[in-house]
């Protein structure tokens, strides 16, 4: 038996090799991969050892019948026909190769795929595992979506009434589906056809996922700075006017304002009339230069309000203006400078949620990530008022105010989580107590 060991780069060219020298009959013992470190570097091979025995598969050097084997160990053709049906020859060794151990096969083309595909390379392995764990994870993502989204048919009758109640006021459908949730946790049966129970826990769990801002804090020795940003329209310069009247009339604070808003024509007009109709100090901003002057003359107040020009951001205009590049870079310009107390972010109850969203998304992108407050408008003018509910239980912010009808400055009310809740529940009742309603609010 003739058994010799092979060294190569790869196992293919081992095995092209051992097909030279031992002939494609040969026997592969063992295979392994071996490293070696040659000036300093690692060099990887493959190391096939493989055997032959000749004897199996040596042809006869003559025709005459001896019973024995020669000198050089070759049977002859009688031995050879007597020893047929227990020695398979090298027909029968091909068809039928020796069952292969663990450590050895017989080098057939399906053999030698399965040993590629048992040395595949550790890399290839771990990849293979990723994209089936990316797999499953979508997998899981699906069927958890597939719960949330459950048919209203799977929803108790009560149940179903509430949620198109919440959907109707403009509750996004996945809030809408989480307070449903909720209340079926917290409900017992007993009380799962009680209508007005229902909705007495509904404001409870609502008022927990709204948070409410404080009064705005007096400082000691200096202006308290609170800057209104928002959309246009969304009724900004009303606001300072309630929120100064409220804090002048009310609270006997001393209020100051500054107006930034040279875009809209006539803004600043309007804001100086009312501002000497109430005796409150008001100055007119041109130049972000003129800034540290008009502050400089508010340092006797408490509170100075800032009014700021709106920016279109939802059909991606921006204000040009020669003093800046666009209102965009003026307001956050703006906001460098002075590094207000608060930042109020304005937002009107009569736009759909899914653009309050955006445009709440849209001052974070911009640099207003110090927004610490928001405050609603027109919720008389609101069919839909669940978007504040929407937007405080998204963005996570305080709710600072309520404007809500047209009355200056009792038509601002002040961010109180069970009033602002009722106020929006409100909303759901039936047309004919819709102004009773408005009226107790």
């Amino acid at each position: 038996m003739r058994m010799k060991t092979f060294q190569a780069d790869s196992m293919q060219e081992a095995l092209v090799l051992i097909k030279e020298e031992l002939g494609p009959e040969a026997v592969i013992i063992r295979t392994r991969k071996v490293s070696k470190k040659r000036l300093g570097k690692s060099r990887q091979y493959f190391e096939v050892t493989a055997s032959l025995d000749e004897s199996l598969y040596a042809k006869p050097e003559s025709k005459s019948s001896s019973d024995k084997p020669d000198s050089t160990g070759v049977y002859n053709r009688a031995t050879l026909e007597q020893s047929r049906n227990t020695i398979p020859g090298p027909r029968e060794s091909r068809e039928e190769p020796c069952p292969a151990s663990k450590d050895n096969f017989t080098f057939t083309q399906d053999s030698f795929n399965e040993l590629l595909a048992k040395m595949a390379s550790p890399n290839e392995e771990i990849k293979r595992l990723k994209n089936d764990f990316q797999e499953l994870i979508v997998k899981v993502s699906e069927i958890k979506h597939t719960i949330e989204l459950v048919d209203l048919d799977m929803i108790e009758p009560a149940f179903q009434e509430i949620f198109q109640a919440l959907k109707d006021i403009d509750i996004e459908e996945n809030l809408a589906r989480e307070l449903v949730r909720k209340l079926g946790q917290v409900v017992s049966p007993a009380k799962r056809n009680d209508t007005e129970y229902l909705m007495k826990i509904m404001e409870k769990i609502m008022g927990n996922r709204i948070q409410v801002a404080e009064e705005i804090r007096i400082r000691a020795g200096r202006p308290a700075i609170v800057l209104l940003a928002g959309p246009t329209g969304s009724g900004k310069t009303t606001c300072v006017a309630r929120l100064c009247s409220r804090y002048k009339f009310e609270k006997d604070q001393r209020v100051g304002v500054i107006s930034t808003d040279s875009f809209r024509m006539g803004a600043s007009e309007q804001m100086r009339i009312f501002c000497d109709a109430a005796d409150i100090p008001f100055e007119s901003v041109f130049h972000l230069s003129d800034m540290a002057r008009a502050l400089q003359n508010m340092s006797d107040r408490d509170i100075v309000f800032i009014d700021t020009a709106g920016q279109v951001q939802e059909m991606g205009i921006k204000n040009n203006s020669a003093r800046f590049s666009s209102s965009d870079d003026e307001l956050s310009a703006l906001i460098r400078e002075i590094h207000p107390d608060e930042i109020q972010l304005v937002l009107s109850c009569t736009t759909r949620s899914k653009e309050l969203l955006h445009a709440a998304d849209y001052y974070c992108r911009m640099g207003l990530a110090g927004i610490t407050r928001l405050l609603f408008t027109k919720l008389d003018e609101s069919y839909g008022p669940g978007c504040i509910y929407n937007l405080c239980a998204t963005k996570r912010l305080p709710l600072s105010y309520i404007c809500d009808g047209h009355g200056v400055p009792e038509g601002m009310m002040q961010g109180d989580r069970k009033k602002v809740v009722s106020r929006i529940l409100k909303s759901i009742q039936p047309a004919e107590n819709y102004a009773e309603a408005v009226e107790l609010g």
